[in-house]
């Protein structure tokens, strides 16, 4: 079982950036209409590494040769401003 990690649990760096990226994010939401985010400490931070050995070109064929495709991202839930409950991605790459 994966330990489970909060940034209220976790710390003040990692607390201070997700803050900074809500309000990054909304500031852009509210230039175009959107609710804002109201992110909760208490809400789970997501980290998500995998790697797909058979990844899929055009038409969904096989790539040949076989390239590794590999992604990892960092998340968090929040609530929004209309009620709704969002994943807010941090990070991906």
């Amino acid at each position: 079982m994966w330990p489970k990690a909060s940034f209220e649990s976790g710390s003040v760096v990692a607390a201070d950036a997700v803050q900074r990226g809500v309000a990054e994010v909304n500031t852009a939401r509210s230039d175009v209409g959107l609710p804002i985010l109201i992110p909760n400490r208490a809400n789970e931070i997501v980290v998500s590494v995998f790697d797909e050995r058979h990844a899929r070109g055009p038409g969904g064929r096989s790539i040949y040769p076989a390239t590794s495709n590999q992604e990892a991202f960092l998340a968090t839930f929040a609530s929004d401003s209309a009620g709704g409950f969002e994943v807010l991605f941090l990070i991906r790459r």
